[in-house]
This record gives C-alpha cells, sequence and structure tokens, in this order.
C-alpha cells in the first residue's frame, strides 16, 4: 500500500498543472451549465443553423478530450519498456503500478466529476435523493472509461495521444461513426429511435460491453507489449474500438428501459374477444414497387370496437397472406424501416402527429371538444399486400395483427401569459414570451400564435422524464372548445445540463389558425386561453386476426399512373395568367400523337392546374379574386377528351371537377348536340329540350339541365357525355336527369354506404318503422366512429352531415363550428352542410351571398338558436333570433 501511495504522489507531482487545467475546465462546465456564462436566450427569427450546434455538446466534448489528455498523459521515464520503464528500476510491483494508476483516475477525475454533480443538482434545488443518484451516475458513466484509458497510456506515444483524442472525436462526429451503423441495420440489430441521443445509458451500457465484457483494450496493448504495433495500427485500434462501442450504443443488443408496458393486464383485458372496425371510407389502397417487387400498400384507420377513445391503437400486421382462385400468392418486399416500425415508440410518434387529441384528452374537459388542425384521415394501420395478377378478380386476405396501446398523462397547464410557470415533481415550465400573428422563425403569420418557453426535466441515465417522448405542448380553449396540437418548433434551441441529470432548455413552438374569424380566440383575450403540456405512455400490446373477403381491389386502388401535386404557387401576380402562360409553354401534342404524348400533356396541365389554385379564390363579397374563366385552356384539352377519356376520369377522381368540366362544356358545345346552347345568363352550356315519351306515341316531355354538371364522385357520368359527343345526340344525357326508381331496401342498403342525406329525408318518412330505425341506427353508429376534428375531409363529412339531418343537435353544433372557420376563399365549400341543415337543394342551388351568409350565422349562432323541424327534417332560427 505504501509503494502504491508513493507512485500516486509522484504521478500527482507531474500531473498537478494538467489537473488544475481539467480542473479550471470543470468549473467552466459547471458555469456553462448553470448559465453563470452564455445564459440560455430565445432566438430572435427563430434557431438558425450556427445555434444548433448546442454550448453544453460542445463543453461535454472538451471536458472529455481534457479528461483523455490528463489520463494518457505519464511521466517520460515511464515511457520506456512498455510504460514501466521507472517501475523496472524500482521495487514496484505491476499491482501496486496499476492500483497507483487507478488511484489517480478515481481520486483526480471521479470525484471531481461526481461533486460537480452533486453541486449542480443541489444549486437547482433537487431533493438529496436525486444529488445521491446523480453522483451514482456520474461514477457510473466516469467508470465505464476505466478499462480505456488506463491501459492506452501504454499503447500510445508522445504526440500520438494527443492524435487519438482528436481522431476519436472526430469519429464520434462524423461518416466514420456510421460504418457499424450500417451492418447492424443490415442484420437488423439496429436500435433505430427518435431521441437516441438523449439516451446517455445506451453509451455508458456500450462503453462498459466493450471495455470489460470483451477486455478489448487490455488484450491489444498486452499484444501491443509481444508483438509492438505500428503507429498507424496504434492509432487506427482506438478509431476502430470507438466505432464500436458507438455501433454497440445503436445496435438493438441493450433493450430499452422506456418501451416496457405500463400495464399490460389492462390492455389485455381491455381488448379480449373485441372485432376490429374499419369503415368502408377509412379504407385505401395503393399501388407500389420496391427492389423485391410490386406491392399493394393498404392503410387504414381501424379501431376495435367498444374501446374508449383515451386508449389509442398504433396497428402493425406481423403476418399477411393473400389468396386468389385458391392459390397463395408471394409474400411483398419488405419495408426498409420495418425494424423501426414495429417498435413502439413509432406507435408513440403516431399519437403525437396524427390523433385529435381532442379524443385523448386525460382529465376534465368541455364537452364538444374538437381538434383543429389534425388530418381526418391520418392512418393507424399500415402494411404490405401482395400485388395480385389480376386486380378485377377477388381476393381474400388473412392479417395477424398487433396493436401497441397508448395514453396520455397531463403534465401540468398554464394560461397564455408570458411569466407563467408551472412545478411538477419531475417538471418544470416558465413562459418567457407569447408572439401573436407571426410564426417561430420570426415571419409575419396572421392567425399564428408562437410561444417561447423555458422546459426543465428530469433526465438521469436510468430516469429519463423526456424519454421515449419529450412532452408536446398543446393549446386549449376551454371556452370555444378547441385544441390546437399540430405545432411548428424550431427545435431545441438550446440545451443545458443534459448529462447532469436535471435538463434545461430553451423552444420555440407556433400554433396555426388561432386568432382566426370563427375560434372565438382574439389577442385581447389569448391570456383566458391555456397551454397543456402532454406526455403519452406505452400501456401493451395486443395480438388480433383480421379477415377481408371477396375484395376486389380494383376497386378501391388509386393508381400510380396519376396526377402529381406540387405545392401551390408563392410568386405574386395574376395565378390565371399565370396558369395560361404555363399551360401555353408546355408542347401540345400533334394530331395523331401517340397516348402516351398525350397523356404525359394532360397530366403537365392538371398538374399547373394545381399550382395555380389560387385563380378560383373568392373575396367576401363572394366574387372572384381574378376574374375570369380558363376557357382557351379547356378548347386545348377538348380534342382529346373522345379519344382519351379514361385520361380524364382519372383526373377528375384525383384533382376535382372544376377543369374536367371545363373541357366537357367545351367539348360537347363543338358537338353540336341538339338542345344544347350556350347560357347568356352563365356563359356555361345547358340543355333544353322536348322529346317523345318512350313507349307512348304523341307524348312529349320538356327536359331541362341548366348546367351540365360533372362531380368528381360520379366518374362514371363522364362516359355518357363522350358517347353524346360521338353520337352527336343528347339521347346519351337523359340517364343523368332521371333518377332510376329504387325499393326501400335498395335505398336503405345505398344509405348505408354513402350515408346521404336526401337518402335519409326519404327513409325516415316511410310509414314502416323497421326502415327508420334501421336508417336512425346506422346514422348515430357512423357518427359515434367520427374523429373530433373541427373541419372533416370529403368522405368522413357525410355522417355528420345525416346525424344534422336526423335533428342531433350535437352533429348541429359540430358541423356549425366548422362552417364558422371557413376561411372567405373556400366558402363554396359549405354547399352540402347548407344543404344538411336546410334541404337547399330542393329550392335550388344557393349562390355565393346565401353561403357567405350562412357561414357568417355560423359565426355568431350555436345549436341552441336553432330548432329542428321533424316533419321537414330541417332546421330553423328560433323566432327569438333575427
Amino acid at each position: 500500500m505504501n509503494l502504491t501511495l508513493h507512485q500516486f504522489r509522484k504521478e500527482f507531482r507531474y500531473l498537478r498543472l494538467r489537473w488544475c487545467v481539467f480542473l479550471a475546465v470543470l468549473l467552466l462546465d459547471l458555469a456553462l451549465q448553470m448559465e453563470w456564462v452564455l445564459p440560455m436566450r430565445p432566438m430572435v427569427g427563430g434557431a438558425s443553423a450556427g445555434v444548433m450546434v448546442s454550448y453544453e455538446i460542445v463543453m461535454r466534448g472538451v471536458l472529455w478530450m481534457v479528461v483523455w489528455w490528463f489520463m494518457l498523459s505519464v511521466p517520460p521515464e515511464e515511457g520506456a519498456s512498455g510504460g514501466r520503464g521507472y517501475a523496472l528500476t524500482r521495487p514496484l510491483s505491476r499491482v501496486s503500478y496499476w492500483a497507483a494508476r487507478l488511484l489517480v483516475w478515481v481520486l483526480l477525475v471521479m470525484v471531481p466529476l461526481m461533486l460537480e454533480s452533486a453541486v449542480y443538482l443541489w444549486l437547482n434545488g433537487r431533493p438529496w435523493s436525486d444529488v445521491t443518484l446523480g453522483m451514482a451516475e456520474r461514477a457510473w458513466a466516469a467508470g465505464s472509461m476505466t478499462l480505456w484509458l488506463l491501459p492506452l497510456s501504454i499503447l500510445l506515444r508522445g504526440w500520438e495521444r494527443y492524435a487519438v483524442i482528436v481522431l476519436v472525436v472526430f469519429s464520434m462526429e462524423s461518416w466514420l461513426s456510421s460504418v457499424l451503423w450500417v451492418v447492424f441495420k443490415k442484420l437488423h440489430w439496429l436500435y433505430d429511435r427518435p431521441e437516441v441521443a438523449m439516451e446517455f445509458g445506451r453509451s455508458v451500457q456500450a462503453a462498459w460491453l466493450v471495455g470489460l465484457v470483451g477486455l478489448l483494450v487490455p488484450v491489444l496493448v498486452l499484444w501491443h507489449q509481444r508483438r509492438p504495433f505500428g503507429m498507424l495500427a496504434r492509432l487506427g485500434t482506438v478509431v476502430v474500438l470507438t466505432m464500436l462501442q458507438q455501433g454497440v450504443a445503436a445496435s438493438s443488443l441493450f433493450k430499452n428501459a422506456y418501451e416496457k408496458p405500463r400495464d399490460q393486464e389492462l390492455i389485455s383485458k381491455l381488448t379480449a374477444g373485441r372485432e376490429i372496425v374499419i369503415p368502408e371510407r377509412d379504407r385505401h389502397f395503393g399501388q407500389g414497387e420496391a427492389p423485391g417487387g410490386k406491392y399493394i400498400e393498404f392503410t387504414a384507420h381501424a379501431r376495435l370496437a367498444g374501446v374508449a377513445t383515451e386508449f389509442v391503437p398504433r396497428w402493425r400486421a406481423t403476418t399477411t397472406t393473400m389468396m386468389q382462385n385458391g392459390k397463395i400468392l408471394p409474400a411483398p418486399p419488405e419495408r426498409e424501416d420495418h425494424a423501426m416500425m414495429s417498435q413502439p415508440l413509432y406507435a408513440l410518434g403516431y399519437q403525437y402527429r396524427s390523433y385529435p387529441m381532442a379524443d385523448a384528452l386525460p382529465g376534465e374537459k368541455p364537452p364538444g371538444l374538437l381538434s383543429v388542425d389534425v388530418d381526418a384521415t391520418a392512418p393507424n394501420m399500415q402494411f404490405r399486400l401482395s400485388q395480385p395478377p389480376q386486380l378485377e378478380a377477388p381476393v381474400t386476405v388473412h392479417v395477424d395483427l398487433a396493436a401497441e396501446w397508448m395514453r396520455v398523462n397531463k403534465l401540468g397547464e398554464i394560461p397564455v401569459i408570458a411569466g407563467a410557470r408551472f412545478k411538477a415533481q419531475d417538471f418544470e415550465i416558465e413562459l418567457l414570451e407569447v408572439k401573436a400573428n407571426t410564426d417561430g422563425r420570426g415571419d409575419s403569420a396572421p392567425g399564428c400564435v408562437a410561444v417561447v418557453y423555458r422546459m426543465s426535466a428530469r433526465c438521469f441515465e436510468w430516469r429519463n422524464t423526456l424519454l421515449p417522448l419529450f412532452p408536446h405542448v398543446f393549446m386549449l380553449s376551454d371556452k370555444n372548445r378547441y385544441i390546437w396540437q399540430f405545432v411548428v418548433h424550431s427545435g431545441y434551441e438550446q440545451v443545458r445540463g443534459a448529462s447532469l441529470g436535471w435538463c434545461h432548455m430553451i423552444q420555440q413552438q407556433a400554433f396555426h389558425r388561432v386568432l382566426e374569424p370563427g375560434t372565438g380566440v382574439t389577442i385581447e383575450n389569448l391570456a383566458e386561453q391555456r397551454l397543456v403540456w402532454l406526455r403519452p405512455e406505452y400501456l401493451g400490446s395486443s395480438q388480433h386476426k383480421m379477415e377481408m373477403k371477396d375484395l376486389k381491389i380494383d376497386g378501391y386502388l388509386l393508381k400510380k399512373d396519376g396526377w402529381p401535386r406540387n405545392r401551390p404557387a408563392m410568386e405574386a401576380g395574376n395565378p390565371r395568367e399565370a396558369f395560361l402562360k404555363q399551360v401555353r409553354s408546355l408542347p401540345q401534342p400533334a394530331e395523331g400523337a401517340a397516348r402516351a404524348e398525350i397523356a404525359r400533356y394532360v397530366a403537365e396541365v392538371y398538374e399547373a392546374s394545381h399550382v395555380y389554385g389560387e385563380r378560383r379564390n373568392r373575396g367576401k363579397d363572394g366574387k372572384l379574386k381574378w376574374p375570369g374563366n380558363d376557357r382557351e385552356v379547356c378548347l386545348l384539352l377538348a380534342p382529346f377528351l373522345v379519344d382519351h377519356a379514361d385520361l380524364f376520369k382519372a383526373a377528375l377522381a384525383h384533382d376535382g371537377a372544376d377543369l374536367t368540366q371545363g373541357v366537357v362544356h367545351e367539348a360537347v358545345l363543338q358537338a353540336g348536340i341538339p338542345g344544347i346552347t350556350r347560357s347568356a345568363e352563365t356563359g356555361e352550356p345547358r340543355y333544353e329540350r322536348e322529346v317523345p315519351v318512350p313507349n307512348k306515341p304523341g307524348d312529349m316531355k320538356k327536359r331541362v339541365m341548366e348546367t351540365l354538371w360533372v362531380a368528381s364522385w360520379r366518374v362514371d357520368d363522364l362516359d355518357a357525355y363522350v358517347v353524346a359527343i360521338r353520337q352527336h345526340s343528347d339521347e346519351p344525357l337523359w340517364p343523368l336527369m332521371e333518377e332510376k326508381q329504387r325499393s326501400t331496401d335498395e335505398v336503405l342498403a345505398d344509405y348505408g354506404r354513402t350515408l346521404d342525406c336526401w337518402d335519409l329525408r326519404w327513409l325516415m318518412k316511410r310509414p314502416d318503422l323497421k326502415y327508420r330505425e334501421e336508417a336512425e341506427r346506422l346514422t348515430r353508429e357512423a357518427y359515434a366512429q367520427l374523429p373530433a376534428v373541427v373541419i372533416l375531409e370529403r368522405g368522413y363529412e357525410r355522417p355528420l352531415y345525416a346525424a344534422v339531418a336526423l335533428g342531433m343537435p350535437e352533429a348541429l353544433e359540430w358541423l356549425l363550428r366548422g362552417a364558422a372557420l371557413k376561411p372567405d376563399d373556400q366558402v363554396n365549400g359549405l354547399l352540402m352542410q347548407h344543404n344538411a341543415m336546410f334541404a337547399s337543394l330542393e329550392k335550388g342551388r344557393p349562390d355565393m351571398q346565401t353561403l357567405l351568409q350562412f357561414r357568417q350565422d355560423a359565426r355568431r349562432f350555436s345549436a341552441k338558436d336553432y330548432r329542428y323541424d321533424a316533419t321537414k327534417m330541417i332546421w330553423e332560427l328560433t323566432p327569438e333570433r333575427p
């Protein structure tokens, strides 16, 4: 023991100046983490590339570089004979020598690091239990370097020690660290999760595994003493070991403690024996191609019957089998990110991005709460199916499914006032700034609210409040019953203390569509709203089976040869003129051109139509902001309609009906069809003619169609116009003007698929009670399955409209709130809502002024201001209202 202490004192005398440098850097690190120097401040205009390099990360790297430099430094006289030149001339055993080296490491490096953690946590007001835990974890983290740093002082010589320090830091931040990442990914051993940078314990475990279990560094040093390595081999060895440590840290060798289910027993009871429910409107099929071949991508929004909305599933297929004509088809190619999608953390991420938090918000919440900015069609089930040889032939699909179940916890809330704060046991928030009508980048954004807040949280390696996912902030308006959850944030701009057990960070986030007419939120009452911090927890998983029989995929398929959808144009100027200029610049196919050339031309025109879609916007007065029409473009496309009608049918399904309807109008006018003339009032073609009544000689019938209507949801109607153009006859158009008489059972069957308001009104007036009861049951069942989002997309809104026509006041309230949020240039989209309330199409299509007034009423009135006329199945304002 005396010899050990003697050697320790000798080393300390040589290292004391270096130790002073180490202590100075350690104090600087403490000052930085405590924000005594370079305190964190919100970035003006949001984060930029320059400030995304965190001082905390840089300081951590500098600190460990100094630690390596300190421990790799040995007295010059010990550089000979494998690092034991001095010991060989003294009565100093190997045990005493290495014990002294270990004492240097523990007393001069590990203890100061532990004390820094203790002082930092104490100054941050953390309890003594956290202080002792922080010291223990710092000792565990530093201890992982023991079998790295002690032997390496023998392996390396002179300037090589400095070169290794640089190479280690470089390899941790460069392409060199990706070599084993690629290897593990190919072997499906990769641990690929969103917040791996915050899970420091993985790196520590990997350092222990490489250094202790494999004894790789000591073994290499012993080998070097027998067969000395060259200079490049010595340097390369350290770099390879560092890469190995990083690769192991990113591998699946270590299980993530944060992915353990919290309540598997609850999930097992909750899901036992329940049926998977996927409404027809929620099933989507798409074609794709991967290196392994073609496949069908199936996406859906699935629920489990009878399970409360606070429990959120994310579905994944474990096995899929498809059969056609009695034969099992080959398995589809596997996704490259299959391993990542199989992790519970992927399901947690889905909840943040896509699930309406109005459904999942824990605790008491206002009735009728709706999410403003979430996509109602976001799928929670996605997997690949085989590409059947015959898309039009029926197939049977068997799928084994696993569902990962989540539930959110509320950490706390504060009013939207700068200076507001809350404290929880392991979590603190302080709101630094509230900025109205601007986004997180500092740009003007009308209706947007940006918030800047300081977040502090417990982040010990094994008890990290920030994992598995960071808490997420939502804006909640109790009075107006809205919640905003889709945020645009600037990232974690500045972070301090992430490796010391109590993390501080500043973040900016922006919520859009808050200060807009219809929400009820203004700059004056913004302080009455609340910011709520939520964090999901993984409860457990369940196993299920699903079968889809006699499925004709071709009927669902959105084919890949469809239409590109570019972003809208942002340049100033008249978008109608820009659209026409763009179309004129396209090379137009010559007469007799090949189909592929024509298809490309038509697709490019429709792509330009989407890019310059603002040309159809309207102002508050209901008039077009950019007067005019697309007649010249329609004339360019009309010659291709008859011979290539399938192209326009595809365009009609993919891009709406506006442009296609214009093409049809010009084509029928040019065809000289009897009864069709251009209306002097609208400029569009209309049809009016007296024609004989079939099977009734001498009888005549007057047929009138004010607008030759083309609808995106009735694609096959286009065929009737094409046949009429080819035959120069109006007879093919007659079926479009007549409704085929359906039996009550047929109407009910159609209603079960379409939930059409007119069919509902007809069924509810039938004398037979069973039809009325079944129509009401279908309506209420479909309404209950709707996601709680304020504006429903096409295909999702029909159950809401049907519920309004049925007389459900809660559905009327939902519809009015959606109508209130419609912007001026989209007020045309209120036609179906207006019809659901007032059966307006019976009296003719409402004009723009009527729809504008309807939107204004929706902002002034609520469901209690209307009364339901059960006989007419319409809503009317109560007499005391204007």
